[in-house]
């Protein structure tokens, strides 16, 4: 067996999928100039992988579409999933007064947005939620993937990781 085959399967069950959805989403995005349609790569009981890609326009569409997969990977019986989307975002520094401001704009919105790849994580059974980050790199030559980070979210909540259902999680990363 060799050293990258025995380290993979020293990782946990949902770390291995986030690394997959990981290496699917760099690849697209370096070798794609379209923005990245948002996926989720899930896994049921049995093993089995699905994939689902995700269109939506708006905040309705949004909100039929995780109904729908809520339904669906109930249906299904789906034990961890992992979505990966393009996405703004906005870098503050710990002490910037903005954090605290409600009014401040939406990361598609502020001048100091910059595109980047977020990928979440979700295992209930484990209580775990895994999310990283990279910024996505304009370049002449087409697009590139800056250093995978781990954000930092604490007890992460909201509808994105609540797809199974509400569960009790640790922070993991």
């Amino acid at each position: 067996m060799s050293q990258d085959a025995k380290q993979n399967d020293d990782l946990s069950p949902l770390l291995k999928l986030v690394d997959m959805s990981w290496k699917i989403a760099a690849s697209f995005i370096t070798n794609n100039k379209d923005e990245l349609m948002t996926q989720f790569i899930s896994e049921t009981r049995d093993g089995s992988l699905q994939f689902y890609s995700t269109p939506w326009g708006n905040e309705e569409e949004k909100v039929i579409v995780l109904d729908l997969l809520r339904k669906k990977f109930a249906e299904e019986g789906v034990v961890r999933y992992v979505l990966t989307s393009e996405v703004w975002r906005v870098r503050y520094a710990a002490d910037d007064a903005r954090l605290k401001d409600e009014d401040r704009p939406m990361p598609s919105q502020d001048p100091q947005r910059e595109s980047a790849l977020m990928v979440i994580g979700v295992d209930p059974a484990a209580g775990e939620v895994l999310h990283y980050g990279a910024s996505i790199i304009e370049g002449d030559d087409g697009r590139s993937l800056g250093e995978r980070q781990t954000e930092q979210r604490g007890q992460m909540g909201g509808r994105m990781i609540n797809l199974l259902g509400p569960f009790s999680q640790r922070t993991v990363n």
